[in-house]
């Protein structure tokens, strides 16, 4: 060979050997895979990017909406008293020796599946011991106390802000109110005895003296925040009349 034909030639190897050392010298198979990435990384660019959101932000942001949002439920505040009454205009117009005392505020949203849960649970409450002493053993049916409820808008009063001044919005209006309300009564009187259940009046200004027995308060409300109250569960008696009718 000459000295120009030696020269081609390593010229020739070189360019192989720097060729085989980009590629790394790969299969079909490797070219293949590498090719696959590629096409599934262009694939995923395409794709929208979810916001991602910090747990610890996420726990932060659940917890004020929690304690932020308005109670969307029926609110009753009852009382264990030795007696109570009711005065309007300087006339005393209800009062009861031992019972229950309740002051019942109705929310903007409340419906009937509300009074229904409301009632079952006013009237099944068991605040007093047994004849055995037990405590907590027994409702105000089973002791045959009377039932004195008072209309209470006021229970859903914020004073959240600034000017600290009471905000009563959450409450329901004073007519679809006072229908509600007159509905409640109604079902604790068909629900216990009609003599036992009193009453004050509805929307006038009212002194309600009593004596709590305790003390015991305790508060009921129809369901949380957003949450229908559970239907009264049916019983098999009542199951057995259905299918019979």
């Amino acid at each position: 060979l000459t000295g120009s034909d030696d020269h081609r030639t390593a010229h020739f190897l070189l360019n192989s050997l720097g060729t085989r050392m980009v590629t790394g010298n790969r299969t079909k198979e490797e070219e293949e895979v590498l090719k696959k990435r590629k096409d599934n990384k262009k694939e995923a660019s395409k794709q929208p990017q979810l916001f991602h959101i910090p747990p610890l932000l996420l726990l932060l942001l659940l917890l004020f909406f929690l304690f932020t949002s308005p109670t969307n439920a029926m609110r009753i505040v009852v009382q264990r008293v030795k007696s109570a009454s009711v005065t309007v205009d300087s006339q005393k117009v209800s009062s009861i020796g031992p019972g229950l005392l309740a002051l019942v505020g109705l929310h903007e949203h409340d419906t009937e599946e509300d009074l229904t849960y409301c009632c079952r649970k006013l009237l099944a409450a068991k605040l007093w011991e047994n004849e055995n002493g037990a405590s907590w053993r027994h409702g105000v049916k089973q002791k045959s106390y009377d039932l004195l409820c008072v209309s209470q808008f006021t229970l859903y009063g914020s004073v959240a802000n600034k000017k600290h001044c009471p905000d009563y919005k959450s409450s329901m209006k004073n007519e679809p109110a006072k229908i509600m309300y007159s509905k409640f009564l109604d079902m604790c009187k068909t629900n216990y005895e009609e003599e036992k259940v009193h009453d004050g009046v509805f929307g006038a200004m009212m002194d309600v003296e009593l004596v709590n027995d305790g003390p015991v308060t305790i508060v009921i409300e129809s369901g949380p925040s957003g949450v229908p109250p559970p239907p009264p569960p049916v019983s098999s008696d009542d199951g057995n009349k259905k299918k019979e009718g």
